[in-house]
């Protein structure tokens, strides 16, 4: 949101993309909203860590840090961009029943989305265990937490990661369905996948991408860095993000991951239209 040429980057990119903003809040009123809309960004992604105020604030450092997440999340709806709510379950809001209150916090904001992440060993969870990180049984009570909310009525849409991320959904996209800039132009396969392939203020996005792509695979089964984690530790020795150089040496040797079954099916149903046009 500090960044002086957002809106010229963002209206750089042609329609066949869609372009979402990650951010805090921080910076985003109502002129900076409408500017960003008609620079064509399609939706923004706000993070919230905390229904309440202090607990917000104080998870980010910063006294305010709620009060900006909040107008932000108001002005993007206002201005007419898709809006969603993103959150890191921690333990605490989901034994709590926490993550019901932001969900209700997100139906009185009247934003399009509640999004539900896990927490991932990446940033300054790299080295996290699993007083952090959450268990299989954990991840499926979020997966059975999404399905019933996703029935009441009133309430925004809730996704998941679990669920979508899963092998009977879409699986893991990073560097296959989406893709990452930072601020500075660096190309990740995900926003928490540590691998950069390269600069946009250097090279074209269109080569980087191929390379990202090629490398990664097609979708996963799982989340790529909770598969791969230990080889990037390794190779990071404490430093984040790694070079393109490294980034592809880890590609190259990564963990396997079987494609999600939907994208087993869809090759099925291909095959079979294709035997019956020949």
């Amino acid at each position: 949101m500090v960044h002086p040429q957002l809106e010229q980057m963002i209206a750089s990119l042609d329609e066949r993309s869609v372009t979402f903003i990650f951010t805090s809040g921080f910076g985003l009123d109502a002129r900076r909203a409408r500017h960003l809309k008609d620079a064509g960004l399609f939706g923004v992604i706000v993070s919230l860590d905390h229904y309440e105020e202090a607990r917000h604030d104080q998870m980010r450092g910063f006294k305010g840090a709620h009060t900006h997440a909040i107008r932000a999340l108001e002005e993007s709806r206002s201005a007419g961009m898709y809006t969603i709510l993103q959150l890191v379950t921690t333990k605490e809001l989901l034994h709590s029943g926490g993550l019901y209150r932001m969900f209700e916090l997100g139906r009185r904001l009247n934003v399009h989305e509640v999004r539900v992440m896990s927490p991932v060993p990446t940033g300054r969870l790299f080295y996290a265990g699993d007083d952090v990180l959450l268990t299989e049984k954990e991840q499926q009570q979020i997966i059975e937490i999404d399905k019933h909310a996703n029935g009441l009525l009133g309430y925004p849409k809730v996704c998941s990661f679990n669920r979508v991320e899963s092998t009977e959904l879409l699986g893991c996209g990073a560097g296959s369905l989406h893709s990452y800039i930072d601020a500075a132009g660096n190309v990740y396969p995900c926003d928490l996948v540590p691998l950069s392939f390269g600069s946009v203020v250097e090279q074209s996005f269109r080569d980087i991408w191929c390379q990202v792509s090629t490398l990664i695979n097609g979708p996963r089964s799982r989340c790529f860095m909770h598969d791969n984690v230990e080889a990037v530790r390794q190779a990071a020795n404490g430093q984040l993000s790694l070079s393109a150089e490294t980034s592809r040496r880890i590609c190259q040797q990564c963990q396997v991951s079987d494609a999600p079954d939907r994208y087993h099916r869809w090759g099925q149903i291909w095959q079979q239209k294709r035997e019956i046009v020949l």
